[in-house]
């Protein structure tokens, strides 16, 4: 059940969860029918409904209006360590969690490669196309990576290629970009960059701690508890 309408109350009547605003009655659902609570920015909950809450050991989670995780009700009988049990037995077998960083590794490519490719419908620029080249061959060497040492090379080059295509993409005046920086970031799209990178880790961490998952253990953790040196950049 998610509760987004600014300025709602959340309250029981009887065996119904019901979301009010303004004395009128926006939803009422049965409490057996519900898993999970979400209730993102200004909602309201009054004290009895928290209580019901907790003893039904419905799950209950607070974000902010733009869907930032604050926090969640944990009552005796929560479920979530059950659910991060099975996350923590699945990310102790190599194979399942190469398997998802082959995943992650694919995705990230794939969504490179066609932002690049979007751009040079228009351009035609020879040195995108040749970094489309260069992604796609990183593409088909994922799926034999045999290990995760592989793997991080795969995506090493492949995320350099996206780069160089990208340096010859933006075309803005005053906005160069020569090559990838952190720590600072040295000009306004690598800020750019590091800035939505920010707002995506957090989106993403918020959607794990919805579920119930520890965003702290999975295959990137892996990952880099079996090269320390990761533990720099």
């Amino acid at each position: 059940m998610y509760v987004i309408d600014q300025g709602a109350n959340l309250v029981k009547k009887g065996n119904l969860i019901v979301a009010e605003k303004m004395g009128q009655t926006i939803q009422e659902v049965h409490a057996f029918k519900v898993n999970q609570v979400v209730l993102m920015g200004n909602i309201q909950v009054s004290a009895p409904t928290i209580a019901f809450l907790l003893q039904e050991g419905i799950d209950t989670v607070f974000l902010s209006l733009h869907g930032k995780f604050r926090g969640r009700l944990v009552s005796k009988f929560g479920k979530n360590i059950l659910l991060r049990k099975m996350q923590f037995d699945r990310m102790g077998h190599p194979g399942f969690s190469l398997s998802l960083a082959k995943k992650y590794v694919e995705g990230k490519l794939e969504n490179q490669r066609v932002l690049l490719r979007r751009h040079n419908q228009e351009l035609r620029n020879e040195d995108i196309t040749a970094s489309l080249h260069d992604i796609r061959m990183m593409l088909e060497k994922v799926a034999s990576s045999e290990n995760f040492d592989s793997l991080r090379g795969v995506e090493g080059k492949g995320t350099a290629a996206f780069f160089r295509g990208l340096r010859k993409a933006i075309r803005a005046e005053g906005m160069p970009f020569d090559n990838r920086s952190r720590r600072p970031p040295r000009d306004p799209v690598n800020v750019l960059l590091s800035f939505g990178y920010t707002l995506l880790a957090n989106t993403v961490q918020s959607a794990l701690d919805v579920v119930g998952f520890d965003p702290f253990m999975g295959a990137c953790t892996r990952w880099i508890m079996e090269d320390p040196r990761w533990f720099s950049t």
